[in-house]
């Protein structure tokens, strides 16, 4: 079962890498709403896994702060984390998929409302960061 999550989380990465930039940051934010709409109180080690590779391979601050935040995430986001997405969903240049997730992992309680599955499933569809 071990292997199956590193030779996930390793495929995962190298399609970051191999695919570009802009592949990588719609992918990864994809990545990052499927893992939250599904999530029950805090991720999988799997997903906490390509959370952490998300993190290290984006040059976008935002998703890396993001990514971060769901992988330390347990039942709601933690008060080192809140600033940082706090920030996200003020900042204008921020993509509205990235200011979404932000917005949703602060008013989080130990898995996402129904409402915010709607928005989670939405980004997990776009094509856009």
């Amino acid at each position: 079962m071990r292997i199956k999550s590193i030779l996930a989380v390793a495929t995962f990465t190298a399609s970051l890498v191999l695919a570009g930039p802009a592949f990588a940051d719609a992918a990864s934010v994809r990545s990052m709403a499927e893992i939250v709409m599904n999530l029950n109180h805090k991720a999988s080690d799997g997903d906490k896994m390509k959370l952490m590779a998300i993190a290290e391979s984006t040059d976008s601050e935002a998703e890396a702060t993001i990514a971060k935040a769901i992988a330390n995430l347990n039942h709601k986001v933690t008060d080192a984390d809140k600033d940082g997405l706090t920030a996200i969903v003020a900042d204008e240049s921020a993509s509205y998929d990235l200011q979404e997730l932000a917005r949703i992992l602060l008013t989080l309680n130990h898995h996402p409302s129904d409402e915010d599955k709607e928005s989670l499933a939405s980004i997990s569809n776009s094509e856009g960061g």
